[in-house]
């Protein structure tokens, strides 16, 4: 699935303002108040110091998690052009050419690249789910 967060560099402030002016209601989920959740502590607690340090910070923000999004899709289209070569699957597993995937997830002799792999292990996920599916259908034998 698709994740679609236009008002990702758009603030809070912003977004209330504009549906007070509406007068739109805007929904509030109660588990953003738990400070027992990090993403709660981290937005609340350490952003707004960041905030303070940098001010262009929301925006700095959301051109990376752009470029991030831009490079997973990148990624994920390569790996899909080159999946036949890369990973071979059958009706019980999944082989890969290891030269090849050695090459695709760390192409630099340098650490993984996290992009790569992350793709590739969903690719993976997915081929598995598939043959676990075809293995539990009334068709195939136990």
């Amino acid at each position: 699935a698709t994740l679609v967060r236009p008002l990702l560099d758009v603030s809070r402030a912003t977004i209330l303002d504009y549906c007070q002016t509406r007068q739109l209601t805007p929904r509030h989920d109660p588990s953003n108040d738990k400070q027992s959740a990090l993403r709660v502590r981290v937005r609340h607690n350490l952003l707004p110091t960041l905030r303070h340090e940098q001010p262009q910070l929301n925006q700095l923000l959301a051109q990376t998690a752009l470029l991030s999004s831009d490079s997973d899709d990148f990624v994920h289209t390569s790996l899909m052009a080159h999946w036949d070569q890369l990973a071979r699957a059958s009706a019980t597993h999944i082989e890969f050419n290891g030269h090849i995937f050695l090459h695709y997830i760390q192409p630099y002799n340098g650490p993984p690249c996290a992009a790569p792999l992350r793709c590739t292990m969903a690719r993976c996920v997915k081929s598995a789910l598939g043959i676990l599916k075809r293995s539990a259908s009334p068709s195939s034998p136990v």
